[in-house]
């Protein structure tokens, strides 16, 4: 595996944390399953409307800013 550079707000930090305690596993797993879900959405829409999947990608990276 590769080691990527990502960075989280604040408002995803406490996320992590709060999840990390309620299911009782690491931030490098649970940060490791949400990517792979995300991905896998993200995969399926492109592969059904390639505009829907760009549009989905850019608001929810500015809704994870926040």
């Amino acid at each position: 595996m590769k080691k990527i550079e990502v960075l989280y707000s604040d408002s995803q930090q406490l996320k992590l944390l709060d999840l990390m305690d309620a299911i009782g596993c690491n931030k490098t797993d649970l940060a490791r399953a949400a990517m792979y879900l995300g991905m896998n959405q993200i995969q399926e829409l492109a592969a059904r409307n390639h505009v829907s999947a760009q549009e989905l990608v850019a608001v929810t990276a500015f809704k994870a800013k926040q």
